[in-house]
């Protein structure tokens, strides 16, 4: 290669969208390994490539391809047997696999509905009209609901204990959970207040797994489901006023207008001297940052009619409006890439 076409500034920006490209090669072959059960079945142990490739019926030619990218990424490993090339899962992935509530952990799309929802950008950015999933809050139905849920709430757990624990100067007595989800945060918030009641208000769909959860974690006697739309504000007149409302992850599913009738909704439920919670996504007001904020953003202009992620700025003043006296934020631990905003209503 002539030296000066080393040095090229064109063609070395021009590799930088390559590589940007080559991630989504990546993300291909791992979802791919995935999807064909090579993870599940290397649960038993070591096996060769055409050991893999006659339980998952592929190619082996191809599949060696593959699974050379999945091992370079560092989720398999591979050694010589005898001078056989074995693959082995990684112990953490063979802990991650073999636990159904850690596999929970795992993102639900399958590799045709990753690549295909994001192969549609350009027809929702020209016909404004969002893919609609059960991640965005849209009307899916109840079985793609409970497996959102499901994965909801095993990533939640650790950020609303916390929660639960900046919250725990006050008492709570009844609590509403607008946009419940699994009801983590209810289940956290009642764990550390045993006398406490909540009502989880959320699409009329999810009532059977949440009713399980609650189940499950035993406060089926101190909980009540309200399926709503929360968009309608008809919501408030069927829950018994609480002194806390949270809602969680569940602004950045509607838009601006949206957010600021639902937080109005809840300051007027609320009791004189009741908090209202907000948690959510950070992202910064001028829109500069954090990249993990502003890609979750751009989710949520793909897949919802109206969402996006609002700065805490926007929140604050949405409270402000609703006659209630926002707090200062605060970053979570457990999740630094959220915040948490407490608005009292006044006495």
């Amino acid at each position: 290669m002539h030296p000066a076409l080393m040095f090229d500034p064109l063609r070395r920006r021009a590799g930088n969208w390559s590589k940007v490209l080559a991630d989504a090669d990546d993300a291909m072959a791992l979802l791919a390994v995935r999807d064909l059960g090579i993870f599940e079945q290397l649960l038993h142990g070591p096996a060769t490539l055409e050991d893999l490739a006659d339980y998952a019926s592929a190619a082996p030619r191809r599949l060696r391809a593959f699974l050379d990218v999945v091992t370079a990424m560092g989720f398999l490993e591979r050694a010589d047997e005898h001078g056989v090339p074995m693959y082995r899962l990684l112990p953490a992935d063979d802990a991650l696999f073999r636990d159904p509530n850690a596999r929970n952990l795992l993102p639900s799309e399958d590799g045709p509905t990753f690549f295909g929802r994001r192969a549609r950008a350009v027809e929702v950015l020209t016909s404004d009209r969002g893919i609609d999933v059960a991640s965005s809050g849209g009307d899916v139905q109840a079985d793609q609901r409970r497996t959102f849920l499901t994965y909801l709430d095993r990533h939640a757990r650790a950020e609303a204990s916390e929660l639960a624990s900046l919250l725990d100067e006050e008492p709570l007595n009844h609590l509403a959970d607008l946009g419940c989800g699994g009801g983590t945060y209810t289940a956290a918030m009642l764990s550390r207040w045993p006398m406490a009641t909540a009502v989880l208000v959320d699409r009329p769909n999810a009532r059977h797994f949440v009713c399980s959860q609650m189940e499950e974690v035993g406060l089926a006697d101190r909980t009540k489901f309200v399926g709503a739309d929360l968009l309608e504000a008809s919501w408030v007149d069927r829950v018994e006023r609480p002194n806390v409302v949270i809602i969680s992850n569940m602004l950045h599913n509607i838009g601006p207008d949206s957010c600021a009738k639902l937080i109005a909704a809840a300051a007027r439920a609320l009791i004189p001297g009741g908090r209202l919670v907000l948690k959510d996504f950070e992202v910064n007001h001028d829109r500069t940052g954090p990249p993990g904020g502003l890609r979750f953003a751009l989710l949520m202009a793909l897949c919802s009619e109206g969402g996006d992620l609002y700065s805490t700025h926007e929140c604050a003043g949405w409270a402000d409006d609703a006659g209630l006296i926002p707090e200062p934020p605060v970053r979570l631990h457990s999740a630094p890439e959220s915040f948490v905003l407490v608005a009292r209503k006044p006495a």
